[in-house]
């Protein structure tokens, strides 16, 4: 699997990702299923469904910016790595926590509101919301993945190729 790092279009680069290509990026995910989970454990298990996933977000955030240090060690590249470990701790808590997150919680709510308005008996009423949202969990991650790419590119990653261009930084010839 390959994936696309860096910030802006000059720190693109194309190579296989530890924490995002492997089975790591399904940690990422925990609060998904904590959301799906929520009406049958315990708040100290929900919570500890988003610290699993917001430890994620902070593991490749490093795991990023030490890929941009071994990669680049010449001028200005601690400005890169800077940018490098806000791109990915804002794209990752985006991608990974918060727009899952709430997609999860409203589609666990909607079936839950539809179970009890429909011909639905009591015992499937309990477990069908679970299941709706864990069945939901594969088909909205591409989606949502986009979308913050999307966003990303026309806000935050067009903001950081100014700011390096501004402190007269080239982004990295190698990309």
């Amino acid at each position: 699997m390959e994936s696309e790092i860096g910030v802006g279009d000059g720190l693109r680069i194309e190579e296989s990702n530890l924490t995002r290509d492997t089975w790591i990026r399904y940690l990422g995910y925990a609060n998904e299923i904590g959301e799906s989970f929520k009406r049958f454990i315990s708040r100290r298990s929900y919570l500890a469904s988003y610290l699993a996933s917001s430890g994620y977000v902070v593991a490749d955030a490093y795991y990023q910016c030490q890929k941009e240090l071994e990669r680049d060690s010449g001028e200005g590249s601690r400005i890169r790595v800077a940018l490098q470990a806000g791109d990915s701790l804002i794209w990752q808590a985006l991608a990974s926590v918060i727009v899952p997150g709430i997609c999860i919680n409203r589609i666990v709510a909607l079936t839950s509101s539809a179970c009890k308005l429909g011909p639905v008996g009591k015992s499937a009423s309990a477990v069908l919301p679970t299941v709706v949202g864990l069945a939901s969990i594969p088909v909205i991650i591409g989606p949502i993945d986009r979308g913050v790419d999307f966003a990303m590119d026309r806000t935050v990653r067009g903001i950081t190729t100014e700011l390096l261009a501004k402190a007269d930084v080239k982004p990295d010839p190698s990309n």
